[in-house]
């Protein structure tokens, strides 16, 4: 049985009436203020407050009602859609910073795993803008190829017939890669050392693409389809 909680208690402060932070102060040592600090919408123990920060001069901790933490959310939660539609390149920053705290509270493998599924969702929705992107790639790929000369042609061409024989002496033996949404595929695949397509890093403030990679022999190497799709648009240390 839960027992009910006490109402808040109020004082009137400069003509307003405000929440008595004083009186609703939780008792705690230093020890466990260190160790195990109130979190933001954290209910009280006593009070039907909810914990919003410790103060930062004086360090004491400042509670409001659960209505006002909601209306706060809401708030910001339509300030960032605001400036997400209006400035992109924030937009941009901000999703690389939440993906990589997301990254760091789940570890790599849960994250991964979490992103693979998402993935898979959201293809089996909405396939057009994969489908328009992978195009997009092909195009480029046949692009660069139909620039080399010939005898670059050539060694490309030798490349992914020894992937493609490969493949099938996989398939013969019954080896099977598996692909991004866990479906089977061909165990071996041709992948740019340096990316065509590199992830972006923030440079003198903007974010840029550090290097590009083109489709020539020497930017070519077979790898197991799981350890290309690992490596993704990265460049590994190995390779540096």
């Amino acid at each position: 049985m839960t027992t009910a909680k006490l109402p808040i208690p109020y004082k009137t402060h400069a003509g307003r009436q405000c929440i008595d932070q004083k009186a609703i102060q939780v008792k705690r040592t230093r020890k466990e203020e260190r160790n195990n600090p109130f979190k933001h919408g954290d209910p009280h123990p006593t009070h039907e407050a909810v914990f919003n920060i410790y103060h930062p001069y004086c360090g004491t901790q400042q509670w409001k009602t659960k209505e006002w933490l909601d209306n706060k959310r809401k708030w910001n939660n339509e300030r960032k859609k605001f400036r997400r539609k209006n400035d992109p390149e924030w937009a941009k920053a901000q999703d690389v910073k939440e993906n990589q705290a997301k990254r760091d509270k789940m570890g790599e493998e849960a994250y991964l795993a979490d992103m693979r599924k998402r993935s898979k969702a959201d293809y089996k929705n909405n396939p057009e803008p994969y489908a328009l992107r992978a195009s997009k790639y092909q195009k480029r790929i046949r692009d660069m190829y139909e620039k080399l000369p010939d005898n670059l042609k050539e060694e490309v061409d030798e490349i992914y017939a020894t992937r493609r024989q490969l493949n099938e002496a996989a398939v013969g033996a019954g080896m099977y890669g598996k692909g991004f949404n866990g479906a089977k595929r061909y165990a071996f695949a041709v992948d740019h050392v340096m990316p065509l397509k590199p992830s972006k890093i923030k440079f003198k403030g903007k974010w840029r693409r550090p290097y590009m990679g083109l489709h020539t022999p020497w930017n070519l190497q077979i790898l197991e389809a799981a350890e290309n799709i690992s490596k993704s648009n990265k460049v590994l240390p190995s390779e540096c």
